[in-house]
């Protein structure tokens, strides 16, 4: 009982990035704070679970980064690819794995998103997408191991404020579930980091 009362924030569904790739180099740390419901079998209650992330960005390759996510009980990475940009205009996709391997108890899960984002002006931009979630999760009973398969087919949006290398953003997921054709799961998150600037901002800087 006590294994799955900690599962009930062992995984996450909220949208911590838009669809702009940090450059070759530049770094980014950021931790959000969400309430979420519907994400896994213990809440299902309709209460909202707080959970509790924290992600690191590295831009490895041209329109390329990777993340780093750790929260309450789980742990995951992901690549993002940004496939076309036009002046303000960013589309992003990627895959992301997250897991958690406890005794007699886990999960594993795949998370596919496809972002477009608008910047508004050089401080403000909003992003949104559908996003696509495989969830594998097991748990060990007396009378051998319960495996439950869950599928996630929804969206997130995301709205976000940049000052200087301070971020804040506000973003919030809804999630339909056909595989169990249960209550829909969602998330709401706040999220504040710090974003390094790209050599590009920094020759810029030195110019002035």
């Amino acid at each position: 009982m006590v294994i799955a009362l900690l599962l009930a924030a062992c995984s996450t569904l909220s949208t911590l990035d838009g669809a702009k790739t940090l450059a070759p180099g530049q770094a980014s740390v950021s931790a959000g704070l969400s309430l979420q419901a519907g994400n896994n079998p213990v809440a299902q209650t309709g209460l909202p679970i707080p959970q509790l992330e924290t992600l690191v960005r590295v831009g490895i390759a041209p329109d390329v980064d990777v993340g780093f996510r750790l929260y309450l009980l789980g742990v995951g990475s992901d690549i993002r690819y940004r496939v076309w940009h036009a002046d303000d205009w960013h589309l992003a996709t990627g895959l992301g794995v997250s897991t958690l391997p406890l005794p007699g108890a886990g999960f594993v899960e795949a998370k596919v998103p496809l972002t477009l984002q608008r910047d508004l002006s050089r401080r403000f931009s909003v992003s949104g997408g559908p996003r696509a979630v495989l969830r594998d999760q097991w748990n060990a009973t007396v009378g051998g191991t319960i495996t439950r398969l869950d599928t996630f087919l929804g969206g997130g949006a995301r709205a976000e404020l940049v000052v200087h290398t301070f971020v804040i953003g506000l973003g919030g997921d809804l999630y339909a579930r056909p595989s169990r054709h249960a209550l829909p799961a969602w998330s709401v998150a706040l999220g504040i980091g710090w974003r390094g600037l790209s050599e590009a901002d920094r020759r810029a800087r030195d110019a002035r």
